[in-house]
């Protein structure tokens, strides 16, 4: 599991994540992109849990379905996710109380605006469309400020502050580097906005 932020109105989203992949016992692995922009259907996919299904079904969209815009993709998701779902957990002996939860932030051309959904291992990945506002996993306080760059990395370094005092069998593993993707209805951007103080030893313990 890792940290997930996005802000979003009508107009444009904004989806914040890091970049730190641990093994089963919390060691660093590897640094990963834990959201990815698909321009055909103007739509970032990301999720958190289980390390790697996220981009399995990224890569799935992107290859294998005929698209318009995240509503479309929305009509789709569930019975494929199920089924990706019950293989991912044969092919990697996935133990049945580990969870994950795919988001599908995109630009709707029926409703003229950015929407986002949610869909949970734990809820049969029943389509949840989200509202406008914040959303982030895990748990923090949303400050005050005007930048929103600077109050999304405020709020990731709290997020690993207070993960960082549970034990290793409750905490999730949130480092390397602060990533966001700003997406609008006909531009998009990709940018590094910060990084944790421990990123460049957490890159030479990888290498």
């Amino acid at each position: 599991m890792s940290s997930l932020i996005c802000f979003s109105n009508d107009e444009y989203a904004v989806i914040a994540t890091d970049t730190l992949a641990v093994d089963s016992k919390g060691n660093p692995l590897f640094f990963t992109n834990k959201a990815t922009y698909l321009a055909t259907i103007k739509t970032v996919i990301c999720g958190t849990g289980v390390g790697g299904f996220h981009s399995r079904w990224a890569e799935y969209v992107n290859s294998r379905m005929n698209l318009l815009d995240v509503d479309n993709l929305d009509y789709h998701t569930t019975k494929l996710l199920i089924e990706m779902w019950d293989d991912y957990k044969i092919e990697f002996n996935i133990n049945s109380e580990l969870t994950v939860t795919i988001y599908h932030v995109g630009w709707s051309f029926d409703a003229g605006k950015i929407k986002r959904f949610a869909y949970r291992s734990t809820n049969n990945f029943i389509s949840e469309e989200i509202q406008d506002g914040w959303f982030f996993k895990p748990q923090c306080v949303v400050p005050d400020g005007d930048d929103i760059t600077e109050v999304i990395k405020n709020m990731m370094h709290e997020q690993r502050a207070i993960q960082d005092d549970l034990s290793k069998e409750e905490k999730v593993y949130i480092g390397g580097q602060i990533n966001i993707i700003v997406l609008e209805k006909d531009c998009v951007r990709h940018l590094t906005i910060g990084e944790f103080p421990d990123y460049r030893q957490t890159l030479n313990q990888i290498l």
